[in-house]
This record gives C-alpha cells, structure tokens and sequence, in this order.
C-alpha cells in the first residue's frame, strides 16, 4: 500500500513538471530552448546525479530492520543526543533513561530511530529531526505520551493512523495523556523530499 502510494506520487510530480515546463517553453522558440540547454546542462547533471545517489541509497535499503550498523546511543552528561551527517544514513537506538533532548540532521539519506526501549525521566522533552533527501522513521513504545509536528515539502507523512500525502504537507499530533503526562516526547520532524513515519 504505502509503495503504490510512493509510485503515485512519483508520477503526479513527474506529470506536473512536465506540464510547468510545457507551459513554460510554448512561447519560447526552439533555438532559444537549445541556447538554454547548451549554457546549463552541467545542472542537469547535478540533477541527475543526486537522483542516482537518492535512488542508490533507497535501492539497499529495502527492509524496516535497521540493518547491522545500527548506533546505540547514549545522551551525553547534559542528557543531550547530537548527530549529523552528509551522505548515508543515521540508524541509531535510543535507550535507557537519562534522554532529555536529541537533535539529528541529515543532507542525503535516512534517519530511522528505534526508542522502543526509551524510558523518559519527569518533563517534557525534545526531539529534532531534519533530512533533506530522505525519509525519517521512529518506533516509539506504545504507551509514550508524544506530541508531534512534521512537515514534508514532497512526500507523505503517516503519523500513528493520522496521514497526509502529497505537496507541502504538515500533520500536528498528540496523544490523549500528552498535557497531563509526567514525562513526555515531543517530536519535530522536517524532510524536504521524502516521507515521515512514526509508529
């Protein structure tokens, strides 16, 4: 289900460039169109070249598992979790009961968190999650009182069963026992291509 909703908006984005740049060039003469392509197709290659990054890291990355190089990661002496990176993705585990805040930042590739075994002390915190190219997922144990806001420019978002799909999306959610829960999570979730998963 969620593949065929990934194809289908593959293919919604493909039709609505096409037509811009149909729109676009009708007025433009073909000599104009060739001028154009011959002065910037060093940024078609660019183009072209992330496409084939993306779509390398998504071709082995096939499974929900998190694979052998998973990071168990401990918070810092302020409680803090702190992690970025350019190119690959971030698999990492959050345990234990020390976590008062992370903030994880991503150009091209995935963040997947597994706090299925987090156990928060008393107050409210946070967690930061950015990506570029990529999709962000998080388990979280099913009893955690969690807050979320996520924003995708292109790309789905599914928030326990609360969805959103397509351009420019943003999901807000919070459980029932968020307001009055002792210790809670709160999740802030950007992606610009990609989706956002939190189960």
């Amino acid at each position: 289900m969620e593949r065929h909703s990934k194809s289908g908006t593959l293919i919604w984005g493909g039709l609505l460039i096409l037509l811009g740049l149909f729109l676009m060039i009708q007025d433009i003469h073909f000599r104009q169109i060739m001028d154009f392509l011959f002065e910037y197709w060093p940024l078609i290659l660019v183009a072209v070249g992330i496409w084939f990054i993306y779509a390398g890291m998504k071709r082995s990355d096939k499974t929900d598992d998190y694979g052998q190089d998973v990071q168990a990661m401990k918070p810092d002496a302020n409680g803090r979790v702190l992690q970025s990176t350019t190119f690959g993705d971030l698999r990492l585990v959050l345990e234990g009961s020390t976590f008062q805040s992370g903030e994880m930042k991503n150009v091209f590739g995935d963040i997947k968190i597994d706090a299925l075994r987090l156990r928060l002390p008393e107050g409210e915190h946070q967690l930061s999650l950015q990506t570029t190219l990529g999709d962000i997922r998080v388990e979280l144990p099913a009893d955690m009182p969690v807050k979320v806001a996520a924003s995708v420019t292109l790309g789905d978002i599914r928030v326990f069963e609360k969805k959103q799909e397509g351009f420019s999306q943003q999901l807000s959610f919070q459980t029932p026992n968020y307001d009055s829960a002792v210790a809670k999570l709160f999740i802030y979730c950007q992606v610009v291509l990609g989706d956002v998963k939190i189960v």
